[in-house]
């Protein structure tokens, strides 16, 4: 990726600088510390024209002292507490929004309606605060709805219940007492939705070795889904990029979804192309459609989880891979991505 920034230097339409602007853009960055916060901090700084504020549980973490060293001016923040964020919202240009639905999920037995009621709490509270503070832009890392009762997802209702809170409610005036010049003079939003991080496989442990193997040199990719499932995916480690293009380009992205993708893969097909990038042999569960819909399976994974997984499954999740290249021209497919993961080298090399 730095290769390519070099060779394109100013043609590069991913490091297009904010710093024309006459003052930095202010933002702030929920959940700052997590996978989507932290790209979108990352690539604000690396900007050079942002004022980048990251709203965590934890400022003494690691993953919030690393983000202090890179330029970003993190903040104690907890989503169930709007008063211990409200102060830092004043005079800020823009607000990226993401909560966890998983966290409390997994917290609190996997009740997935008591997660969905306390992610939808947490972020209208957050669109809320931003409205009174006068935020003059809100980017949400939203997830899809669906009228069919067969098709809702958890973790998918809750951030479509917040979209439309979204829509209805933030429009009016941007008040900046301490920043008349701000950049925003009414309220707006942008929707991004995205879709199954590829380093996920990492994250929740879905690449081992395989135990069966004599030589060490055999792994298993343990995505719990029929190999054919065809998965809608991008590189999180990215998505700054499509977050900084609604910020920059607001008068373009002002009341607008934005999507993200940057490719469909099946399981066996990233496994083909590990094993041609690590030289292990890397091969999928081989789970069939019906071991997937058995009750046993949907057992193991509990509700929330295999419902997630059903919507590729079936079908019915669909992003459009064009439009989001069309933002970041440099997205990096899964090829791309594993090719440049360190953390992705370190665990076979681990091994």
């Amino acid at each position: 990726m730095q290769k390519i920034d070099r060779l394109l230097g100013p043609l590069n339409p991913n490091t297009v600088a904010a710093s024309t602007a006459p003052d930095p853009i202010k933002i702030i960055v929920f959940t700052a510390t997590g996978d989507q916060g932290r790209s979108v901090c990352e690539k604000l700084v690396e900007d050079g024209g942002f004022e980048v504020m990251g709203v965590t549980r934890n400022v003494d973490g690691k993953a919030a002292k690393a983000l202090s060293a890179r330029g970003v001016n993190m903040v104690r923040g907890d989503l169930d507490d709007p008063e211990s964020y409200k102060q830092f919202l004043q005079g800020m240009d823009g607000a990226f929004v993401n909560a966890d639905f998983f966290s409390t999920y997994f917290a609190n037995g996997q009740d997935s309606v008591n997660a969905q009621e306390v992610e939808v709490r947490q972020i209208k509270a957050v669109i809320d605060a931003c409205k009174a503070a006068g935020v003059g832009h809100v980017v949400f890392s939203a997830l899809d709805g669906y009228e069919e009762e067969e098709r809702k997802v958890p973790h998918f209702e809750s951030k479509a219940q917040t979209v439309k809170y979204l829509k209805e409610t933030y429009e009016g005036h941007a008040e900046h007492p301490d920043r008349p010049h701000g950049l925003h003079h009414h309220l707006h939003w942008t929707n991004i939705y995205t879709c199954t991080y590829f380093s996920d496989l990492i994250k929740f442990h879905q690449l081992n070795p395989d135990p069966s193997s004599t030589t060490g040199e055999e792994w298993i990719l343990g995505l719990p889904i029929p190999d054919d499932t065809k998965v809608a995916g991008f590189a999180v480690e990215q998505l700054g990029l499509w977050v900084k293009k609604a910020f920059l380009d607001h008068k373009h992205w002002r009341g607008k979804d934005m999507q993200v993708c940057a490719e469909y893969m099946t399981p066996l097909e990233m496994a083909e192309i590990l094993s041609e990038q690590t030289g292990k042999k890397v091969r999928p569960l081989g789970l069939s459609h019906d071991a997937f819909h058995s009750e046993k399976h949907k057992k193991n994974l509990g509700d929330a989880l295999w419902k997630n997984y059903n919507a590729s499954v079936a079908g019915y999740f669909e992003r459009d891979i064009e439009a989001s290249r069309k933002v970041c021209p440099e997205q990096w497919d899964f090829k791309g991505w594993a090719l440049q993961s360190k953390e992705l080298a370190a665990l076979f090399n681990s091994h």
